[in-house]
Parts: C-alpha cells; sequence; structure tokens
C-alpha cells in the first residue's frame, strides 16, 4: 500500500530465504530505476539488520546534498560547530578559512558555537560581510518559523487522536523546504541542472513527511527527535562490513552485464519506470529505451526474479502512483502476484 511497504516486503523477503542457511545476502541484488529509490530501501534493510552495499555509488545518507540539508536542519535545531561549518559555505559565501579563523577566535574568547560568536560579532570589521548577514537571517527566520508552528494549539477528536488543521504537523519538511530554498541550495542544483540530487532531495522531504506522518500522535514533532531517528542510517561504519556477504543495490544501468542468483526490481511504478523524464524528453524512442531497460533488468536474475510496485504518491513525478505497464506487458501465467490488484490493470496484457 505504500513504498514503506514495499521496501519492508523486500526486506523481510531476503531476511526469510536466508534463514535457511543454503541463501547467503550476496546471493540478492535490488535493482532501481533511479538512485533516490535506494533511500526507503536502505533503511528498510537497516531495520532488518541485513548488511548492503551500493554497487557503483554511494549510500543516500552519505550523498553530499543530503549532508547538507541534514546540516542546517541540525544548525537550525542545535546551532552545532560541525553543521556550520559544512553550510557556512554551501552555496559559496565567499567564506575562506582566514575568515573561519577569525570568527573561531571570537567563539573561543566568548566560549561559544561559531554561529553564535558569528550572530554576536558580524558587526566587527573582521567578520563584517553582506553574505553571512544574509546567512543569519535565513538561519533565524527559520528558527522562529518553528517556534511559531510549536506554539500552534493541538486539537483532538472524540478518539483521542491529534487533529493539526493548521499544519503544524509538518513543522520539519516545511522548515526544510525553506532553508533549502531561501539559502539558494536547490536554485544552484537547478542551475547546474543536477536532476540526480534534487531527485535526493525531494526523496530526503517526502521521507521526512513519512516520518511525521507515522508520529501525529506526538505532542511535540521535534526536530531532533527526527535526527536523532535518523542517526543510525547516517553513522554507519561500512568498513566494519568490508568483509560479510552483502546485499546489493545498484540502478539498472549500472546492472548491466551482471548476473545475480536472486534479483529484485523494486519501484515498477509508472512515471518512475518506465521514466516520466525518458518519456516526456524521448516520446517513442524514450519508451523503448525504457523497455529495453527492464529487459535488462529482468534478464539480471538467474534463479528467481520479484518484481515489487506499490501504491501512494510519487513526489518525483508529482503523480499518484499506478503500475508500470511494464508489469502489465507480462504474460499472467508467467508470474505469480501477491497482494491485490484490480483485474482492470490486466485488460491489456498479453
Amino acid at each position: 500500500r505504500s513504498d514503506d511497504e514495499e521496501n519492508k516486503w523486500i526486506a523481510t523477503k531476503i531476511k526469510k530465504m536466508c534463514d535457511d542457511s543454503q541463501y547467503i545476502y550476496s546471493d540478492f541484488a535490488i535493482l532501481y530505476r533511479a538512485s533516490y529509490l535506494s533511500r526507503g530501501i536502505e533503511q528498510a534493510l537497516v531495520k532488518a539488520g541485513i548488511d548492503y552495499v551500493i554497487w557503483g555509488g554511494v549510500r543516500f545518507f552519505d550523498r553530499a546534498e543530503i549532508k547538507d540539508a541534514l546540516s542546517y536542519l541540525r544548525l537550525i535545531s542545535q546551532g552545532d560547530d560541525l553543521s556550520f561549518l559544512r553550510i557556512c559555505n554551501t552555496p559559496s559565501r565567499k567564506v575562506g578559512k582566514v575568515y573561519l579563523t577569525k570568527l573561531k577566535n571570537f567563539a573561543d574568547q566568548d566560549k561559544t558555537t561559531l554561529y553564535e560568536a558569528l550572530k554576536k560579532h558580524i558587526s566587527a570589521r573582521e567578520l563584517y560581510k553582506e553574505s553571512m548577514i544574509h546567512f543569519i537571517d535565513i538561519i533565524e527566520e527559520c528558527r522562529q518559523f518553528v517556534e511559531e508552528r510549536l506554539k500552534l494549539p493541538v486539537y483532538l477528536d472524540e478518539h483521542g487522536n491529534v487533529i493539526s488543521t493548521q499544519r503544524r504537523d509538518h513543522v520539519i519538511s516545511d522548515v526544510m523546504d525553506m532553508v533549502l530554498e531561501k539559502s539558494g541550495y536547490k536554485q544552484l542544483l537547478r542551475e547546474d541542472d543536477d536532476t540526480d540530487r534534487l531527485e535526493n532531495l525531494t526523496e530526503l522531504l517526502q521521507s521526512i513527511k513519512t516520518y511525521e506522518e507515522a508520529h501525529l500522535q506526538d505532542e511535540v514533532l521535534s526536530i531532533d527527535a527526527y535526527l536523532q531517528e535518523i542517526a543510525l542510517y547516517t553513522n554507519m561504519d561500512v568498513d566494519q562490513l568490508k568483509n560479510q556477504p552483502k546485499v546489493r543495490l545498484m540502478t539498472i544501468h549500472q546492472a548491466k552485464g551482471l548476473e545475480f542468483p536472486y534479483v529484485f526490481v523494486a519501484g515498477l511504478s509508472e512515471g518512475i519506470f518506465p521514466s516520466m523524464k525518458t518519456l516526456r524528453e524521448r516520446k517513442g524512442d524514450g519508451e523503448e529505451e525504457e523497455r529495453r531497460l527492464m529487459y535488462v533488468a529482468v534478464t539480471r536474475a538467474e534463479k528467481e526474479l520479484f518484481l515489487t510496485e506499490s501504491e501512494g504518491f510519487n513526489a518525483a513525478a508529482r503523480l499518484s502512483k499506478y503500475p508500470s505497464r511494464f508489469l502489465r506487458e507480462i504474460q499472467r501465467s508467467l508470474f505469480v502476484t501477491e497482494g491485490d490488484m484490480d483485474e482492470l490493470l490486466w485488460q491489456e496484457s498479453g
């Protein structure tokens, strides 16, 4: 019913098969059309205690744009030096080592954080810089936004469930979106035409909304609580798992020329696979290109192939999710279906 359920199903299936000693994690590969889709899969695998590796890529929470976004969020909430140093010059604000050294001297003198020292001494000749005044304004505006949103009253229905008609429930995702826009970070990626990184940020925002919806009953939706929740995924020791069998995750493009005993192809929804962007840009040629990619995906499996899709909303394509045309093109006699699917979906099947 959701991509979280889809990812949990994949993790549970692998876990059950590996409980039988004849299977090991390295027998399994999980393929997906776009790299942002790894986020939910990675989190499901971690929760299930399954070791994995991103083949030819970087783990979702280790990607630069995700670390940057979370650093902005952490600076708003906690004001720590590590977050400040990561994003004070991202996008560029012409802040170099000399400037930061001077700022550190003020911080040491006041026995405070770099950000608090910047706020206090921004008018000093050594620190005065229009770009940093703007930076302070953004962080303080976001802090005020959070504070005001959390002051909104909480209403309960007759069953004691929280009703938040004033969108208090989306305070974390809203402030994240706000700081990425106001800081110019998203604009920087748009100007670079960096679709992959923008998709990753969209996926992060969507995952935060999912977190918020799962915690509607909480009296306060805390940024710190969210950051603590995802710390499990941001502080993983990859080297510790180096010599252990691991499930391999990769985009379908990276899977060309490889084969695995058991393959999962995830995210088989219209707009995701086939890719809405490819269909729009290349029309009929784009559809055939995507179909050839589907052929690559399904032929990676040596023994068993699992194709998964889910309902819900596709934030990247901004559409409600609908099963991929590639599923409907497979003869029903060739596979076993789990879960309920509308018979109308199969009317165009071969």
